[in-house]
């Protein structure tokens, strides 16, 4: 492991075992370095490394063991999931491959929608997407930095709740899974969220609404160019954020997303 720059402590921590877990080819129940030797090999505070594993262990990807130390977790977690969350610490795993994943698994999911949601499931779902429509035209034409969390739970409440109305409980999930990568932490450890891009104008923008309406309609064709374009358009948002953020430490706030 290679001495770290101070300026995002956590962040850096947390990718800096990542590096040594992929460098290593580290499997289920392999062993990582102390506490001790990760503080004094990276020059921070016990303390730091002690939090960084923590967060590591809160999302399962570690375990710490009695009279063993810390380990990789063998227990619920999928060897793609773990290439997914490492390899997109690292740098492996860029967010245009996750919007398209997310276009694909949303467009595919239109039908089901339509087949198995009730009229008054979509009458719900539209009065979130209202809200939230109306909350993001309020955080486009003034984004507040305090809003980039709220914004951010938002739009992955809608979408999850959406998905959820497919009755298929693993396209929800994964698709949730997809989300909290999609929206990358900031280096404070927040959910992150941005404003408007530059490559497409807001009023190009396709609304939560126009998506439900088309549900609604029962119009698979339109409600599946509507989700193409409003992921278009929230992919072009996520070009424009720092490569370097990682996503992690979005895991304090699962338990709001519900």
């Amino acid at each position: 492991m290679k001495e770290l720059n101070k300026e995002y402590l956590l962040t850096s921590i947390i990718k800096s075992i990542a590096g040594h877990i992929s460098e290593n080819n580290l499997e289920a129940g392999d062993k990582l370095p102390t506490e001790i030797e990760i503080a004094g090999e990276l020059k921070v505070a016990r303390s730091s490394v002690r939090e960084a594993l923590k967060s590591l262990q809160s999302i399962g990807l570690l375990e710490s063991k009695p009279g063993v130390g810390t380990v990789i977790s063998g227990k619920g977690v999928d060897p793609f999931i773990m290439t997914l969350i490492f390899g997109s610490i690292m740098g492996k795993i860029g967010l245009g491959h996750l919007g398209e994943i997310r276009i694909i698994l949303e467009q595919g999911a239109i039908p089901l929608i339509i087949s198995n949601a009730s009229a008054t499931d979509l009458d719900l779902l539209m009065k979130q997407a209202k809200e939230l429509d109306e909350f993001r035209d309020k955080f486009d034409q003034k984004p507040k930095k305090k809003d980039n969390k709220m914004a951010a739970e938002k739009e992955i409440s809608f979408h999850r709740n959406m998905l959820r109305l497919s009755g298929n409980p693993i396209l929800e999930k994964f698709s949730f899974l997809l989300q909290l990568f999609f929206y990358r932490a900031s280096p404070s450890g927040e959910l992150f969220f941005q404003a408007q891009p530059v490559s497409i104008p807001v009023q190009e923008r396709v609304t939560h609404s126009s998506i439900v309406e088309a549900l609604q309609k029962k119009d698979i064709a339109k409600a599946e160019e509507a989700v193409r374009m409003h992921l278009r358009y929230w992919a072009e948002c996520k070009k424009e954020i720092d490569s370097g953020f990682i996503y992690k430490v979005i895991v304090p706030t699962l338990g709001s997303m519900k």
